[in-house]
């Protein structure tokens, strides 16, 4: 994802101010404790084209998200060139990648 000199992730962060604490870019083989299951997993892959904020607004739209969560996976997407957006049954799946994909964004969907 490309950086726009104006990032404004930062502001809106202070503005909404999260109920938690910013969660840690972590290593992309591990993933985080709720993503374990069975199901479909959507996957978010990094490019060039899109901004990070355009990356997270979409986010924000494809899973109604809080703000930190969104930036979180977009965060991890850059850091690692892909991140699981969510593990669900398959309609729910299909579903986030369709939003995901009205902007163009890579994603992929499997089952797991």
């Amino acid at each position: 994802m490309k950086m726009k000199p104006e990032h404004f992730l930062l502001s809106l962060l202070d503005e909404e101010k999260p109920s938690t604490a910013p969660l840690p870019v972590a290593d992309p083989d591990t993933e985080p404790e709720h993503y374990h299951g069975e199901g479909y997993r959507v996957t978010l892959f990094n490019d060039n084209v899109h901004s990070m904020d355009e990356v997270v607004g979409q986010l924000l739209l494809a899973l109604n998200c809080p703000l930190d969560v969104a930036v979180h996976i977009t965060l991890r997407a850059h850091s690692f060139g892909s991140a699981t957006v969510i593990i669900a049954e398959q309609s729910t799946a299909e579903h986030v990648a369709s939003v995901l994909r009205k902007i163009s964004l890579k994603v992929s969907v499997e089952r797991v």
